[in-house]
Order: C-alpha cells, then structure tokens, then sequence
C-alpha cells in the first residue's frame, strides 16, 4: 500500500481490493490516468520534444500521448454523453466516429440544431412574424411558471394513479349473516 501510495497508484490497480466495488474501481482506473500516467507522460513528451526535434521542427511538431482512450469510461457512459452532443447540436456523427477510431461518413459533418434553439421556428410555432416578436411574447407569456404548474399537475396525476388502491374486506363474524 505505501509503494503503491508513493507512485500514485491506486490499491486495486496492485491487486488490494479489500474495499473494492465497481463504482469505485472505475474512479479509481481514472485516477490512475490522471495523477500516475499523465504526469509520467508529460515528463517523456517533453524529453521526446527535446531529444527527437530540432527547434524548428518544435515550431509544427510535437509528441503527444493520447490518453484520451484511457479515460473513455464504459460503452454506456460514452454513448449517452454521445448522444447528448449530438442531439444539443455540438457533435457531429463524424467527430463521434473519430474519437471511436471509426472512419468519417458522407454527410457526417452535420451539427444537428435543436428546434428549441432556432429562433424562426419558436416564431413560427407562435405564429409570430419574426423572431423579436417571439421573443417578446413568449417573455410576455411566461412560460417558465407555466411548465412548471404543468409539470406539477402531471406529477401529482402521476402520484395519485401510483396509489395501490387495496379492497375493503368486511370482516364477518360466524353467526353473522
């Protein structure tokens, strides 16, 4: 534990797993990353940078390692937060097929623009002329309070349809009829 300490290693990377759990293995794979291999690697990048290229070379290129890969969490993670930027406009099909190693498609260079976002289509939606009218009716109309009162209502709906609802059993004593 205090060799493994000294280096920034974490126990069950040596094979201590006493208090181990999966959660906790996964942070403790990303803490390796960060405070034991990266620091490493920018200490050889910059050896490398140094013995390998001249300084004109340095001014366009450089040694870098990728430890990007390393970082990438599972399968699950990786393609939610994927589908997060894709779906939020600032990831294309391309740049997640990048950091998967996969080639580029046709037309993967499309940024996908949220129909909440464009300011045309809520002034359509509203039926306004421009954006600026949108704009100020739908301040005017308050949405924010709306969702929230509609949001209330459909969560109360929900609680009230959730209730078990048991059966009333009359209990009845022998004799009685």
């Amino acid at each position: 534990m205090d060799v493994a300490r000294t280096f920034s290693v974490p126990p069950t990377v040596v094979g201590i797993t006493d208090n181990a759990t999966y959660s906790n293995v996964d942070g403790e794979s990303r803490a390796l990353v960060v405070r034991c291999l990266a620091p490493m690697a920018r200490r050889v990048e910059q050896a490398m940078n140094v013995a390998l290229l001249t300084a004109e070379g340095r001014k366009r290129y450089f040694v870098e390692h990728d430890l990007a890969g390393l970082m990438r969490g599972d399968m699950k993670a990786r393609y939610e937060a994927y589908r997060i930027g894709r779906e939020w406009g600032w990831l294309s099909p391309n740049d997640i097929r990048a950091w998967e190693n996969l080639k580029g498609i046709e037309g993967g260079e499309e940024y996908l623009s949220p129909l909440n976002m464009e300011e045309r289509q809520i002034a359509d939606l509203l039926g306004q002329k421009t954006p600026s009218m949108a704009r100020h009716y739908s301040r005017s109309a308050n949405l924010a309070d709306r969702n929230r009162i509609t949001m209330e209502t459909l969560e109360l709906e929900n609680e009230r349809r959730s209730q078990v609802v048991k059966p009333i059993s009359k209990i009845v004593k022998p004799g009685e009829a």
